[in-house]
């Protein structure tokens, strides 16, 4: 632990490498050769170590954790997801294992009905994050299970507890939308605004707002505030481009519109090379891992 902490990892290996092979039924040993080898860039002998480390002990709330984490920052989510749902199944208990799930979905966009249980024992967790946070943690994924009222109580509380939050305050008008609630929702839009008076995205929902309900003028006004701010929004630059083309300036809109396209053809090409290379980097460290350098070195390359 003293070589790790000092930043000589290679040494730190070595001996944790040592104490494994001298207590070959200790989690412990195999959970900080995991986490020395993660520091040096081996996530597939991370991976290794921390499962045996699960298998010698499936109670092992650090190594479970340590597993889940690993997986999920090389990109593997459904691996680190089934890592936390075995886990859990072991420890049904643990309020760190629930919470790293939850964090996990939301990142997935996915959910089901059992991870509920984090909306009813919310008060119980607040130990595990600041209770704004986690109000506004578990109010997501309720809202993933869209179960839309349960999410906006929660940001109503977290609203309560953070007051001068100008991102509550904009979730909690999302949520009044959402369930039908305009005029609250507006309203708390527009305290998110006078919190962030810069903020884009609120801005932007604003004028969404009064270009839905027929004041394109006043929508146009608020949007370009936002793309004064960021000009490549391309939530913005849209909904500019129908709130000119609603004021009669039809060409001016057409103009934004077309900017709106190159905008989002630009992004998808971004996400798509996003995932192509974090794809590859996978697969480079599982062949590193496998010693076959040579297609590593071409993985790296691509």
């Amino acid at each position: 632990r003293a070589a790790l902490r000092e930043g000589r990892v290679a040494t730190a290996i070595e001996q944790f490498e040592s104490a494994a092979a001298r207590t070959s039924a200790s989690s412990e040993a195999y959970r900080m050769l995991g986490t020395a080898s993660l520091i040096n860039g081996d996530i597939i002998r991370s991976v290794q170590h921390l499962r045996e480390a699960v298998r010698l002990n499936t109670r092992d709330e650090r190594s479970w954790l340590a597993l889940a984490r690993t997986l999920d920052e090389a990109g593997d989510r459904a691996e680190a997801e089934d890592a936390l749902r075995t886990a859990l199944t072991e420890l049904p208990g643990s309020g760190a294992l629930r919470w790293r799930l939850s964090t996990t979905l939301e990142k997935r966009q996915g959910a089901d009905q059992a991870d509920l249980t984090l909306v009813a024992v919310a008060d119980q967790m607040v130990l595990l994050a600041g209770s704004g946070e986690l109000y506004r943690a578990v109010a997501r994924l309720a809202d993933l299970n869209l179960d839309f009222d349960a999410a906006a109580r929660l940001l109503e509380r977290t609203v309560a507890v953070t007051p001068n939050n100008a991102a509550a305050h904009q979730a909690l008008g999302r949520a009044y939308l959402e369930n039908g609630r305009e005029t609250e929702g507006y309203a708390e839009l527009v305290i998110a605004l006078l919190i962030d008076p810069d903020a884009v995205s609120t801005l932007t929902e604003l004028g969404q707002l009064h270009l839905s309900a027929g004041r394109p003028a006043r929508a146009i006004g608020l949007v370009e505030r936002a793309l004064d701010s960021e000009p490549t929004n391309a939530v913005a630059v849209r909904t500019l481009a129908d709130a000119l083309v609603r004021a009669g300036r039809t060409a001016e809109g057409k103009q934004r519109l077309e900017e709106f396209e190159r905008l989002q053809a630009r992004a998808l090409e971004i996400e798509r090379r996003v995932r192509t290379t974090a794809s590859l980097a996978l697969q480079a460290e599982i062949r590193a891992g496998e010693r076959q350098f040579s297609e590593a070195i071409d993985l790296w390359r691509q």
